[in-house]
This record gives C-alpha cells, structure tokens and sequence, in this order.
C-alpha cells in the first residue's frame, strides 16, 4: 500500500505512512511554511545548475539549522559559502561538517546513497543535525543580524 500511494504522485498530499523511514512531505503554504520542520529529520534540495540558482540564498540551511533539520543538498551555488561537507571526497568523515552535499556528476547515486546513510545512521543524523544548529545559531540570530543592522546604520550616518 504503502508503494502504490507514492506511485500516484498525489501533490499536495502528504504521506499517511507515518511508521515508513521515508515520508513525502510538500512544502506548505507561505502562512504555515515553517511548520513543515516538524516533520521531518532531514531536508532535500537538489538544485540543477543553472544561472537562477546559482544565485539562490542560504536561506535553507539557515531554516534547517534553526529547526535542527539534517540537510543534503547540492553542492552549488549558496550551498557552498558556509556548508562543511560531512562525508568528504574519498569516503572520509569530517566530524565538523554540517551537511552532505551531493556532487551534480554524482547526482545518479549520491542522493539515494546519502539518505540511505542518514536513515540507517541514526548517530550521523544527529551529529548533522547538531552541527548546522551550532553554525547558524549565533550567526544568524535576530540579535546579532539587528545589532549588525544598527552598526551598519550608524557607520552611514556617520560618513563625511
């Protein structure tokens, strides 16, 4: 059952299968947007490499870090500023990195390999999850993007 309901691609219809390691979840509405983080250990966002996307925000892994949310995304564009790649090239594991990110030349097995490794490495998840909570926290914490602001602001004014 489980199966032929993901076969039907039902979009906007979430997953009733809540007992499975994976659940398709769609984005909500822009009024209850944030509430999708609830449900979900880990975060996709594939991107295809093109001139839009290459100047996409980090916005994403800002919301996953606040939320503590594992995330795999694509190694391009925003997602290479400040995400630290937890599995490195060769097989190695950075106990730093604050995500997996997915090579586009590997896109044919990287994605289903890296939610595979985090459905079965529970201690992996949480380590991802944890570390992006870290980078983000104080970062971009409304208090120090506002005092940053007021700097800024003053920095202006004070000009000759």
């Amino acid at each position: 059952r489980y199966k032929e309901f993901l076969m039907k691609y039902l979009s906007g219809v979430d997953d009733p299968f809540t007992n499975e390691p994976y659940r398709r979840m769609w984005t909500r509405d822009i009024n209850q947007y944030a509430t999708h983080y609830a449900s979900v250990d880990c975060l996709i966002a594939p991107l295809k490499e093109n001139d839009f996307n290459v100047v996409k925000s980090e916005l994403k892994e800002i919301e996953c870090g606040f939320t503590h949310t594992a995330f795999i995304a694509q190694n391009f564009g925003a997602y290479t500023i400040n995400l630290i790649p937890m599995i490195e090239k060769g097989g190695k594991i950075n106990e730093n990195g604050t995500a997996l990110l997915v090579d586009s030349r590997k896109n044919h097995k990287d994605w289903a390999k890296y939610i595979n490794k985090l459905a079965n490495d529970r201690d992996m998840l949480k380590k991802l999850q944890d570390n992006l909570y870290e980078f983000v926290k104080d970062r971009y914490s409304l208090d120090t993007i506002c005092k940053q602001r007021v700097e800024f602001y003053k920095s202006l004014v004070n000009k000759e």
